[in-house]
């Protein structure tokens, strides 16, 4: 059963094509994916689709009687936190409410009929009771806890909410309501991973028909049967996974491109052929000559032209220097105290990061992730304790919210604010991030999130840090953005400290997983795949090794697991130069001890793969 079809759907903004006459379908109970760069039309085909904007041509047809429920990127709304959630049960609430009613006027004296409102009552029971009437606050309470709302956000006016809060409400909103049809515009922007781990679930289980905009890899390929793309004002459906997508993507573009160069060679042939019946003809004046030629250009003419596939997309181009080296400790708490009012955040805790790693910072909105960010820069006092940073440590930070001191400067402006370049220059450099012609004359406070983390990395770019703090840096970028940046900090030799819900991007990236739990941090080497498997184990009592050990995944190849004993004998190495400050040795010890015991496991695992045949 189609719960969407549409057809043939055009949408222009002024004279700029949006979408030209694109058509496709979802039937009830399929889960798709929306892909595409930002600004390809992705918001604006979700928009005609849940008839929010018109459209130009075409025609979008929905099932009769189906609920639509859509979460917007910048949702607008009213009221208290609570009432707004429970406003998703509007319906059986009007229900119970005429149930009551009903009730009421059954203990009346004065009653009329007292058997049409006892058939009336028994139909509204039954109704109330079919659609789930009786689980409201079982619903309520799941999808809270969930999606991590705190106990005294309930109570907050919706206003007050940060961006993040916002969406995330509105999101239990449509949740407890589990309309038809469900229309989410960067669901997991602002969720930390618990919440986005727990929305896979309850989206997987979704009975309706569910159109997510992401660009989070994971999240999709764990989640969709089907993958939109919108390029270049079309559609092109492909009917599997985010995984199955990019592979046949691949296919698809080196097929166009050996289409594309056979078709040349016939269209260069053709050319040379023509020029040479013209030459004949001039010479021999035989007209004859002059008639092939141009029957041959007619032909030419109405040539089928196949357009040059585009096998690299206009990302931004990144290379970040690490601008000398560190201290050989980054970053050393001691007895780490930090709370606001009653609110404990960190309770007497001990960290240390090294010279060079990657390390990801994870844990619950509300944890303290940003505030230790905060704490690291010097912008936060601890309560107690200490914390050091090397002198000769040059940080640089992209927050998860940018906001600029002088929203009205223009882009270029505010490049040249803290970079006193010729235009020429700032242009080009700029140029190199995708802000060309007319974008450098923006206003950087009309800038939409993912312009902003693009104008913000290149200026932090310019600086030549050593050291890299990042809150959220993937949240507004497109999914071709997201693989450059991973490269570049792939191959960026100073320190990164960054906080994500990305998983595909901290699997690329993480030599270890820092995770805030109860006030205090645990320390995981490995990416995030290990990580979670081990946790797992110990959340499900699994009896397992401790609780930092090797993957023992046996579907890795002996390639694979080379790379990872490279990887952890090179930190074992720099841990034991680091043995000879005095004040390093207990923390580095612990440290060392974990890397031998997961190399320890990794040389088995290793001699048992080598010996398979």
């Amino acid at each position: 059963m189609q719960s969407i079809n549409a057809v043939n759907i055009t949408k222009y903004y002024g004279i700029d094509c949006i979408l030209d006459n694109v058509s496709f379908s979802l039937n009830y109970g399929e889960k798709a994916g929306i892909v595409g760069d930002n600004g390809a039309g992705k918001t604006t085909l979700i928009n005609i689709i849940a008839g929010k904007i018109p459209y130009d041509g075409g025609a979008v047809n929905i099932r009769k009687n189906a609920v639509i429920g859509y979460l917007e990127q910048i949702p607008e709304y009213s009221g208290n936190v609570h009432e707004l959630i429970m406003s998703g049960f509007s319906g059986l609430l009007s229900i119970e409410k005429q149930m009551r009613l009903c009730e009421h006027k059954m203990c009346s004296p004065d009653i009329g009929s007292y058997d049409t409102l006892l058939d009336k009552y028994g139909e509204l029971q039954e109704q109330f009771e079919k659609q789930g009437g009786y689980s409201i606050e079982e619903r309520f309470k799941k999808v809270v806890t969930g999606m991590n709302v705190p106990e005294d956000m309930l109570s907050r006016s919706f206003e007050t909410l940060s961006g993040g809060e916002k969406t995330r409400i509105i999101l239990c909103k449509l949740l407890v309501e589990e309309p038809d049809i469900l229309l989410l515009d960067e669901p997991t922007n602002h969720l930390d991973i618990d919440a986005v781990e727990w929305l896979e679930g309850y989206l997987r289980s979704y009975e309706g028909c569910v159109c997510i905009i992401s660009h989070d890899r994971y999240f999709l390929d764990h989640i969709v049967d089907k993958v939109i793309e919108v390029e270049d004002c079309k559609l092109k459906v492909y009917h599997g996974n985010f995984s199955y997508y990019f592979e046949e993507k691949q296919k698809y573009l080196a097929l166009q491109y050996q289409l594309y160069c056979n078709q040349q060679k016939k269209v260069k042939s053709m050319e040379e052929a023509i020029k040479r019946f013209r030459l004949w003809g001039k010479k021999s004046d035989d007209p004859r000559f002059f008639k092939k030629a141009r029957n041959m250009e007619k032909r030419l003419e109405n040539m089928d032209k196949i357009d040059r596939p585009r096998m690299e997309k206009d990302a931004i181009n990144l290379a970040f220097s690490a601008g000398g080296k560190s201290g050989r400790d980054v970053v050393r708490t001691k007895g780490l105290c930090k709370a606001f009012g009653e609110n404990i955040l960190f309770e007497d805790m001990d960290l240390h990061v090294g010279r060079g790693e990657k390390v990801f910072l994870l844990g619950k909105n509300g944890t303290g992730k940003t505030t230790l960010f905060r704490m690291i820069l010097g912008e936060e006092e601890a309560d107690a304790g200490t914390i050091r940073v090397p002198e000769s440590g040059r940080f640089g930070y992209i927050p998860q919210e940018i906001i600029f001191e002088k929203p009205k400067r223009r882009v270029i402006d505010e490049f040249q604010y803290e970079f006193p370049y010729e235009e020429g220059r700032c242009r080009h450099k700029l140029a190199r991030f995708n802000f060309y012609g007319e974008d450098v004359f923006k206003q950087v406070g009309d800038l939409s999130g993912g312009e902003k983390v693009r104008l913000k990395l290149c200026m932090l770019m310019e600086t030549k840090v050593n050291v890299l703090l990042m809150d959220e840096p993937t949240n507004h970028l497109d999914i071709t953005s997201r693989e450059v940046l991973e490269e570049t900090l792939a191959d960026y030799e100073g320190t990164l400290i960054c906080i994500s819900h990305d998983r595909y991007f901290i699997d690329k990236l993480a030599d270890r997983i820092l995770r805030i739990k109860d006030h205090d941090i645990e320390s995981w080497y490995g990416d995030y795949t290990y990580f979670r498997e081990k946790t797992k184990e110990i959340e499900e009592h699994i009896e397992a090794p401790e609780n930092i050990t090797c993957d023992n995944r046996e579907t890795e190849d002996a390639a694979s697991l080379e790379k990872k004993i490279a990887k952890l004998e090179e930190r074992l190495a720099r841990l034991k130069q680091e043995m000879a400050y005095e004040d390093s040795v207990s923390i580095l010890k612990a440290d060392a001890s974990v890397i031998e015991k997961q190399l320890k496991a990794l040389y088995e695992k290793w001699e048992r793969v080598c010996e398979k045949p």
